[in-house]
């Protein structure tokens, strides 16, 4: 016999139950080619949608299509082939995050007041006690690598 815990786990809904179209759109919205590649062995579906060419054309043009000087060396990678859709995205995605490194970009940022140095959202911002001596308002976006950092020190 089962126990209710097990029963109760049983009955939970997984990602899974999903349809393949919510799975896609969870998948487009990672920002990292290895996350993709690594949710793609979830299940079949997911390897399915991790395949998908648009999916590794969106993320090469979200972290590289920005800079103008990135976009001419995407043309240059996809040059050889003779149509855009039959490119390999994810071989293109990984050539230039060797070179370029990604964009960093997250929905909310911390800052760091550069008069006080103190941490806050920048959505919430920040009533500097300092600001009245120095009239110069400003703040520098903290990653979250960055800050990770200084709290180790």
């Amino acid at each position: 016999t089962k126990t209710n815990d097990e029963q109760n786990t049983q009955e939970l809904p997984t990602f899974d139950w999903l349809p393949v179209e919510m799975q896609r759109e969870i998948v487009r919205r990672l920002d990292n080619g290895n996350d993709i590649i690594n949710v793609g062995v979830l299940n079949s579906n997911l390897y399915r949608v991790t395949k998908e060419i648009l999916i590794w054309r969106e993320l090469c043009l979200f972290h590289f299509g920005v800079d103008e000087n990135v976009r001419e060396r995407i043309m240059k990678l996809i040059q050889h082939n003779d149509d855009e859709n039959n490119c390999d995205w994810k071989d293109v995605y990984f050539k230039l995050k060797r070179r370029y490194g990604h964009r960093e970009v997250y929905a909310e940022m911390i800052h760091q007041c550069q008069i006080c140095k103190c941490l806050y959202w920048q959505d919430s911002g920040h009533l500097c006690l300092y600001e009245t001596i120095n009239k110069s308002r400003s703040s520098i976006p903290i990653s979250p690598t960055k800050l990770v950092s200084l709290l180790a020190q």
